[in-house]
């Protein structure tokens, strides 16, 4: 894990210590994780607006951004089915890492994971860890990590199974430490219609096209009452963009409950 700092004159690299200082738990923490095909120069950019986008959704609350960022640059660009299968177990792996660093807050600090894409997948991963639950490569936190008392997540254009959260499914713990997750939901997004490639004999659907299905929150049972969609196809329409969606002040507040608790 590397701590970077933005200030005035650019990007400082501070240590674990002195990162973790700096949060105060009279205030939330807000964590942002960026989807695939993201190069650092994009990751800086995109940073800048969703701090102004988490800001105004906090809607005058005191809120600290945490960025984080996960080597998501593209590898195979020819086998687009196996690039997002890599893609997507990588984010998996890397929540991980994520989860780690959610143990290290202070068990009264208010934590919020925001994630897009498959950055969404990252999220999930983390709270199923989190939960107790065993990674995509095995790994899992030690029985000494404690995490904040209070968690919840807004999964955007969530690039992962609808049925992942279920019981007996991959990530079937992330629900347990969470008060809520809101999914931003878009039955028009192109790039969710195209999911099912990435295993065309299961052919499943996206979360993040129309959220839960009937028989997944039917599977979940009182779980299911944790997990809130809002269709925002009328803010974004077809599009998968990150920045479609921090630009958009109708969108800041929808997730104002979420982010400012």
């Amino acid at each position: 894990m590397q701590y970077l700092y933005r200030s005035a004159e650019g990007m400082i690299e501070v240590s674990a210590e002195e990162f973790l200082s700096t949060l105060r738990p009279d205030r939330p923490v807000c964590v942002v994780i960026h989807g695939s095909y993201n190069y650092w120069k994009d990751v800086l950019a995109e940073s800048t607006r969703n701090h102004r986008w988490i800001q105004q959704a906090a809607g005058g609350a005191e809120v600290q951004v945490v960025h984080f960022s996960w080597p998501s640059d593209g590898v195979a660009h020819v086998l687009f089915p196996v690039e997002l299968r890599v893609l997507g177990r990588r984010a998996a792996v890397h929540g991980g890492y994520l989860a780690q660093l959610i143990s290290m807050f202070p068990t009264d600090q208010p934590v919020t994971l925001v994630g897009h894409s498959h950055g969404a997948r990252c999220v999930v991963a983390a709270l199923h860890a989190l939960g107790g639950g065993t990674l995509d490569d095995g790994s899992h936190l030690g029985g000494e990590a404690r995490p904040p008392q209070r968690v919840r997540g807004v999964l955007i254009a969530a690039a992962i199974d609808h049925d992942w959260l279920n019981p007996g499914e991959r990530y079937d713990r992330a629900l347990s430490p969470v008060e809520g997750i809101l999914v931003l939901t878009n039955p028009r997004d192109g790039w969710l219609q195209v999911y099912p490639l990435h295993t065309p004999m299961k052919g499943t659907q996206a979360l993040g096209l129309e959220g839960l299905t009937r028989r997944d929150r039917r599977s979940l049972g009182g779980w299911a009452d944790r997990v809130q969609s809002y269709d925002c196809s009328e803010w974004v329409g077809r599009s998968h963009d990150f920045a479609t969606f921090n630009s958009s002040p109708g969108l800041a507040e929808v997730l104002r409950h979420y982010v400012a608790f």
